[in-house]
């Protein structure tokens, strides 16, 4: 890396001064701090879903994967749901971080269907179709056909510890669906 060198005059007790101040770069910037709080572990407690397919794939860490490893659906399907069950060690929820895969989104092989994923909470297991529960935060898009990046839903606020965090992932068209991560901090 280039040495970054300033010159020029300084003041000091009211006389000029001739100044040199050199920056030696070491490294590159540390990378950004998590949205929020400190990230939820999402290994423990148990996976509650909907979706039929590795539905303990959505926690292992993996946040860039094709849809042949990622949490998914069989058949035709515009709406599923996947969470996780932290017991009696309920959680503060403020924001969560959401993963598709890197090759067929969060439907399959249809770029530019429109996405929305929701974010609920609640003391009570999400029912059949993930509808019950308080809805804290949803985004809407259309997908790429890689969404391994991850989309931000911040949560409304809300300081109360809930047992259950779920994601909904609702498409316009019928087809498999995908959830690559869902991550959730305090």
């Amino acid at each position: 890396m280039t040495d970054i060198v300033f010159t020029g005059t300084a003041t000091l007790d009211g006389v000029a001064h001739d100044a040199v101040l050199t920056l030696t770069p070491t490294e590159s910037p540390p990378p950004p701090p998590p949205p929020s709080g400190a990230e939820i572990d999402r290994t423990i407690g148990s996976v509650v879903t909907n979706f039929d397919i590795r539905p303990e794939a959505a926690r292992d860490g993996n946040f860039n994967k094709p849809n042949s490893a990622a949490t998914r659906t069989g058949g035709n399907n515009t709406r599923r749901y996947w969470g996780i069950d932290y017991g009696a060690s309920s959680k503060v929820f403020t924001k969560s971080l959401v993963h598709g895969t890197n090759n067929a989104g969060y439907r399959d092989d249809l770029a530019g269907v429109q996405i929305t994923i929701e974010v609920r909470t609640s003391d009570v297991a999400p029912n059949s179709d993930g509808s019950n529960g308080v809805l804290r935060g949803s985004v809407s898009f259309a997908q790429a056909l890689n969404e391994s990046a991850s989309r931000e839903i911040v949560h409304s606020a809300d300081a109360a510890a809930y047992r259950y965090i779920w994601y909904v992932v609702i498409a316009a068209s019928a087809g498999n669906l995908n959830f690559g991560q869902g991550r959730h901090f305090t």
